[in-house]
């Protein structure tokens, strides 16, 4: 877990802003994010060196693309619509020596 802007001083003292694991041999970046949507995954892959993936939040927006031989996920919210008209999740597969595969579940 990686704490977010709106989180609360406890939250942030206790987790950090990003996080960097691997995992079946894939490298794997999560963050929150941050600012406007547009340019969010050139803000977010700033933060992070060598991944095959990387995981981030903060648009409430679903999305799951590749650019770069990097899958971007951002799985949205399954909770809030402000910013979508759908609530959503993610789920990542990653199976060693193939790409990782993300699909977007609308709910």
């Amino acid at each position: 877990a990686v704490c977010g802007n709106m989180d609360p001083p406890a939250i942030k003292g206790e987790l950090p802003e990003k996080s960097v694991f691997s995992l079946e041999g894939m490298k794997i970046g999560v963050t929150h994010g941050w600012g406007a949507p547009d340019g969010l995954i050139k803000r977010v892959s700033s933060l992070f060196s060598g991944c095959g993936c990387i995981i981030f939040g903060h648009s409430h927006r679903s999305l799951c693309q590749w650019a770069e031989d990097i899958l971007y996920i951002n799985p949205g919210s399954p909770t809030d619509k402000r910013f979508s008209s759908t609530n959503s999740f993610a789920l990542l597969q990653i199976i060693k020596g193939k790409k990782p595969e993300g699909k977007i579940i609308h709910i």
